[in-house]
């Protein structure tokens, strides 16, 4: 379960967004859209160093 999704834009480059999420101990997710709506797997961005509830 994921405590925050946010769109980020296009980091990967492609026309479409992708998606940044933080999961419930603060490891941060990013999710590069393949261009056709379809997500490719997550990749571990970072950490925060706190946590709000």
């Amino acid at each position: 379960m994921y405590k925050q999704i946010e769109t980020v834009g296009t980091v990967g480059g492609k026309v479409t967004g992708d998606l940044v999420a933080v999961d419930g101990s603060g490891v941060h997710w990013l999710y590069l859209d393949k261009g056709d709506g379809i997500l490719a797997p997550r990749v571990h961005v970072g950490r925060s160093s706190v946590i709000s509830g």
